[in-house]
């Protein structure tokens, strides 16, 4: 059984997402450090999830689904925001990416019909702030 990742784990590896692969795609590209990345963590999702079992009962629909939100959702995202790195600094880029679930949840509320709690409005000041104090310190640092 996997073991479920903690808060403080997922903002470590997001740190190690953002600086780690600048020189390599200063020197390679975008596509080859993509395309290793995600075959690597592909083969370790092997261990952690087994996806033959979990595809048995699909039907067409399903697999064309499933291709769309691998291509559209996972490769062409990951590639486009390696491919920002090459115009932007990690750290902007990791600002960007802290906004993503705060812009989830509003697209949510205006498209799906989900509800605002005072729970959702400190978690989305909560991340605004984060990107603030952030962006702050990396001017104070520049």
């Amino acid at each position: 059984m996997a073991r479920r990742f903690l808060g403080h784990d997922v903002c470590f590896f997001s740190a190690i997402y953002s600086i780690q692969p600048k020189p390599l795609i200063d020197r390679w590209g975008v596509v080859p450090v993509a395309s290793w990345g995600m075959m690597a963590s592909g083969i370790a999702g092997l261990f952690l999830a087994n996806p033959i079992v979990t595809a048995e009962g699909l039907d067409a629909k399903a697999w064309l689904a499933l291709t769309y939100i691998v291509l559209a959702g996972t490769v062409s995202a990951f590639w486009l925001y390696l491919a920002c790195l090459k115009y932007i600094s990690p750290v902007t880029a990791g600002l960007v990416v802290c906004l993503e679930p705060t812009s989830a949840y509003v697209f949510g509320i205006m498209f799906m019909n989900l509800k605002l709690g005072w729970i959702e409005c400190l978690g989305i000041a909560m991340v605004i702030s984060q990107v603030f104090i952030l962006s702050i310190r990396s001017k104070k640092r520049s």
